[in-house]
């Protein structure tokens, strides 16, 4: 495969469909639901193809980014580059080697667990009872695709927030609930 440094294990492969509107180059970073991979062969647009979800590949960079070996990567998909993930997003990837000021290029692995997620598991304070919400950061750095949050009381009684809402701020998810109070615990469960 193009980009491939690595062998990868014969079982970290799916088939995936190109639902992206453009054919993908084997080499490619694609999003499959809230993991990425990487393309192991072409893929036209509406065709399936296999797609990596394991190994070390070559990644375009910015030559001015720096980072030390074992740092947390993503994927700028505007850009189709590697940079550091508390910048633009999800740590989908990790440094197999330091980055120097000048390198166009950088081997990356996909990181075995991908899965990122952020949970929340609190009371809520006076103001937060007050105003009926709870804002809470993810710090997925990015708006989460997937939210699901409970309400448990003192009684033990569970139910559902009224509403919550994803994208207040990057990375925000704001939960509302019309009979918040401060006996209350919130817990939830959000995906990049």
């Amino acid at each position: 495969m193009k980009n491939t440094v690595l062998d990868h294990p014969a079982d970290c492969g799916i088939v995936w469909t190109n639902g992206t509107g453009a054919d993908v180059s084997a080499g490619d970073v694609v999003r499959v639901g809230p993991l990425v991979g990487v393309a192991e062969v072409n893929i036209a647009s509406t065709k399936t193809g296999a797609v990596l979800l394991d190994g070390a590949f070559t990644f375009n960079a910015n030559s001015s980014d720096t980072w030390s070996q074992g740092a947390a990567l993503t994927y700028d998909f505007t850009n189709k580059k590697i940079v550091v993930a508390s910048a633009a997003g999800p740590a989908w990837f990790v440094a197999r080697t330091a980055k120097l000021n000048g390198e166009t290029t950088h081997v990356a692995s996909i990181r075995q667990s991908q899965l990122q997620f952020a949970s929340i598991n609190r009371v809520p304070t006076g103001g937060e009872d007050t105003a009926n919400q709870i804002d809470f950061d993810t710090k997925l750095g990015v708006i989460p695709s997937q939210i699901n949050v409970i309400i448990i009381n003192s009684s033990g009684v569970v139910r559902f927030p009224t509403t919550t809402t994803a994208g207040v701020a990057v990375g925000t998810v704001r939960i509302t609930d019309a009979s918040l109070v401060t006996s209350d615990r919130v817990f939830g469960f959000f995906l990049p």
